[in-house]
């Protein structure tokens, strides 16, 4: 998904923004594996000491599958009182994490709404690619408010993928800030108290609510 992500955000940011994403491998809690990334998320209570230390990136990435399976397990048993106490499995892939950043920058920390939002739109045109190519059919497309918060070139290269043979359904509050090329044989409706009206599309710059 990566490359072709990376290069729908180069694209879309004019060659000015360079995506990439992070794999956080945690070996306990509040340490990271990966690039020394800490974990943000709080502990209730002080958990034991775990002999494994962090790995940095270049370990991690030269790891053998069985290497890596061998830690895990290592650090399961020595959790294994703690996990019973708390009800919970605090260690293994659901507790690990990805960074998105820009620039090498955490796109969280330091990204405006606009460019994560351009983060997403990479992705997801990145999926509807993949998607393509590996069922050989149009995926459905669902945006919710998407146009919001793109500027008006960001806007256009979303539109123009809609726009490549491709059922797509757009939620909204309004269409007024819609190019008209992009309404053009599109199915308008107007949702309001609960029941779904269809629009002619000289009324859709009207409606308040629109799919």
């Amino acid at each position: 998904l990566l490359p072709i992500a990376e290069e729908h955000q180069s694209r879309i940011s004019r060659s000015q923004e360079a995506l990439s994403i992070r794999y956080i491998f945690k070996t306990n809690e509040g340490t990271s594996t990966y690039g020394a990334i800490e974990d943000a998320e709080e502990v209730d209570e002080p958990e034991a000491e775990i002999s494994t230390g962090p790995l940095d990136s270049a370990q991690l990435g030269a790891m053998e599958e069985a290497e890596i399976v061998k830690t895990l397990m290592k650090l399961l048993k020595e959790r294994r009182f703690n996990e019973i106490r708390r009800k919970q499995t605090l260690l293994g892939p659901h507790r690990d994490d990805l960074v998105f950043c820009l620039n090498d920058k955490d796109a969280v920390s330091f990204a405006s709404q606009g460019q994560q939002r351009s983060i997403v739109l990479s992705l997801k045109m990145a999926e509807l690619t993949l998607v393509r190519e590996t069922l050989d059919e149009a995926p459905v497309l669902l945006l919710d408010d998407v146009l919001a918060e793109l500027d008006e070139f960001r806007q256009g290269l979303l539109m123009s993928v809609v726009e490549q043979d491709m059922q797509t359904i757009i939620t909204t509050t309004h269409v007024t800030g819609f190019d008209p090329r992009w309404l053009d044989g599109a199915a308008i409706f107007q949702v309001h108290d609960g029941h779904v009206q269809r629009l002619p599309a000289t009324q859709a710059g009207y409606v308040n609510h629109v799919v």
